[in-house]
């Protein structure tokens, strides 16, 4: 006896029902998303039984096709409002290039499940965008049918982060070139950084008092507190007898300043120079 509800479908057509009705739920929950959200699906399955090479190859080679991605998704890649996304080729936007492959390859370091991977993407304008994405994947038997997740524009974020990077640089260079000892150091007189003068000049190896209380070397907790207790901007100036490597020792000019940015709070740098 065929096995039907009370409205004379069938338990099959009645379950067929309930997913269609969950799917089309979840459609629309996903096109009214402010969050960009991406799905590729692989008509040509990618084949997980193989080299990670071979692997990136096929991200990128085999047959594949954007779906359900969003309306904010298509905002992020500027496309025109009478285009759909999910009709794009993906690798219009999703470029074969080295920064992809690092992306891919991450991806396979982390079996396809992956938090705020960065891949370099194509804005529908031409112009590169850095892209922070969530990744998740659908497989099967040792191939993957679809990979998905959310996408996020950092490209200002990586353009600040290049602009420091340089900028760090920059002055790495600069205050190698400076023949005055430059320390950077906590309220404990622990040292945070040094220049390299303070190895030539001293004798001592930077990285042995990284992270030491460097008051056995010059007394420099006094004008430290000196300083704090004022809360002054103005540097502090004093003479100090310093110990070398070789156990002589040699009196120094030194200018102790406070940082006073919020990053670098409660930081102080001297300025030694000798006497």
């Amino acid at each position: 006896m065929k096995n039907t509800t009370e409205d004379g479908l069938s338990a099959c057509e009645e379950r067929y029902q309930q997913l269609d009705e969950k799917y089309s739920t979840l459609l629309e929950m996903t096109k009214a998303s402010t969050t960009p959200t991406w799905c590729i699906e692989f008509v040509e399955p990618v084949n997980l039984n193989t080299s990670a090479d071979e692997i990136v190859r096929q991200v990128f080679q085999n047959e594949c096709y954007w779906s359900m991605c969003n309306i904010a998704m298509a905002s992020l890649y500027n496309l025109p409002d009478n285009l759909d996304f999910n009709k794009q080729p993906v690798n219009l936007y999703f470029p074969h290039s080295a920064e992809n492959e690092a992306f891919v390859l991450e991806l396979i370091d982390n079996d396809f499940s992956v938090d705020r991977a960065i891949s370099l993407d194509t804005s529908h304008d031409g112009s590169l965008v850095y892209i922070e994405n969530t990744v998740r994947a659908k497989k099967e038997g040792g191939f993957m049918q679809r990979m998905w997740g959310t996408a996020r524009d950092i490209t200002e974020d990586k353009r600040k982060h290049d602009r420091l990077v340089r900028s760090e640089h920059e002055m790495r260079g600069v205050l190698s070139s400076v023949p005055d000892i430059i320390l950077v150091v906590d309220p404990t007189a622990v040292l945070l950084g040094a220049n390299p003068s303070f190895e030539s000049r001293l004798g001592w190896p930077v990285d042995d008092w990284l992270g030491r209380d460097i008051s056995e070397l010059l007394d420099i907790k006094k004008p430290l507190e000196a300083l704090r207790n004022i809360g002054s901007s103005e540097p502090a100036h004093f003479s100090l007898t310093v110990k070398l490597a070789d156990k002589s020792t040699l009196a120094f000019d030194i200018l102790l300043t406070a940082v006073l940015d919020e990053i670098h709070s409660n930081r102080y740098v001297a300025v030694m120079r000798a006497l």
